[in-house]
Parts: C-alpha cells; sequence; structure tokens
C-alpha cells in the first residue's frame, strides 16, 4: 500500500514561533547574567564593608560561604536548579574577583591572570602575582585609567549620582580625560 502525500504543510509558522522562543530566551539569559553580575558584586562589596582581608585566607571564607549556602545546597542538591560545578565556578569567580579587586565577571574564573596565589604568594603553576604597593610614580594615563576603574565600580554598587558627580569634576579639571 503506497500512500501519496499531495502537498506539506508549510514549516513557515512554526519557524516564526520557534524565533521569537528564541528571541525570548536570549533576552531572558542577557537579564539573568546581568542580574548575576550585579548581585554577585553587592555580595563582594558587603564582604569588603565587612573587612574581609583580600588574602587568600579572605577569598577562602567568601568561596566557603557561597558553596554551602543553605539556598545554594538546596538548589543544587534538591531542586535540580543549579549543578555543583556552577556554584564552584561562580565561588571562583567571585574569590578572584574579590582577591584582585576587580568587578565581577562569568569569565573571570577561566582567566590565568587572575590566579589567587597561596599564602607563600605563589600561584599554581609558577610566577608571583603582582601586589598593587604604593604608588611611587605615574603618569596622566594611569591616573586617567584609575579614575575610569573607580566610576566603573561606583557605578556597579549603585553609586550613579557619586559617579556622575566625580566624571563632571574629572570633564572639568583634567584637561582631555576621556572615560
Amino acid at each position: 500500500m503506497t500512500t501519496s502525500i499531495k502537498s506539506i504543510p508549510s514549516f513557515t509558522k512554526s519557524a516564526k514561533a520557534l524565533l521569537a522562543a528564541t528571541n525570548g530566551l536570549d533576552s531572558a539569559t542577557a537579564k539573568f547574567s546581568g542580574a548575576l553580575c550585579t548581585t554577585l558584586q553587592q555580595y563582594l562589596d558587603a564582604c569588603a564593608m565587612s573587612g574581609i582581608e583580600r588574602t587568600q585566607k579572605g577569598c577562602a571564607t567568601i568561596g566557603k560561604a557561597v558553596r554551602e549556602n543553605e539556598v545554594m545546597v538546596k538548589a543544587w542538591f534538591h531542586d535540580g536548579t543549579l549543578q555543583q560545578k556552577t556554584v564552584t565556578e561562580y565561588a571562583q569567580g567571585m574569590m578572584r574577583a574579590y582577591f584582585h579587586n576587580v568587578p565581577f565577571t562569568q569569565g573571570l574564573k577561566n582567566d590565568p591572570d587572575m590566579k589567587i596565589p597561596s599564602v607563600d604568594g605563589t600561584v599554581k603553576g609558577g610566577g608571583k602575582v603582582k601586589s598593587g604597593g604604593k604608588v611611587q610614580s605615574t603618569n596622566r594615563a594611569e591616573l586617567d585609567k584609575t579614575i575610569a576603574k573607580m566610576l566603573e565600580q561606583a557605578r556597579l554598587i549603585g553609586l550613579t549620582e557619586f559617579a556622575a558627580t566625580i566624571l563632571d569634576v574629572c570633564l572639568d579639571s583634567l584637561d582631555g580625560f576621556k572615560e
């Protein structure tokens, strides 16, 4: 017995529905990513305000607090919302951001320049981590970079009016300043 197909239904309507769903997913992913970075940075700012030192030990304390948090454990063990690996990666990125005093980003855990040194100051794989140290000499370009970073940090923690005021002062006082 043979069946003949006279015409196949158009897939266009289905394709448009899939594309619309993908656009919604992209939007939701971007929204989540922004909320994730902001929320984790706010936690790191709270750690700094509470006096946790930017040392290996201080960072280990932060990592443990994140990995062993009851809400996070429930999410990965009981709900399946998160994988334990994901929570560990968030913790690693947060520890690196905190130690190096840079904004949290999701890719920080993979950045070889952002490793945390051991207690003796060495990094796994060799080398020493540069410490900030005292500023004994600088130049205008370095000052501009530092100001731009400070403005970014202020905005990340919600100090937008403060950042705007500092930016206005810089634009008025420093010839050629560009953010």
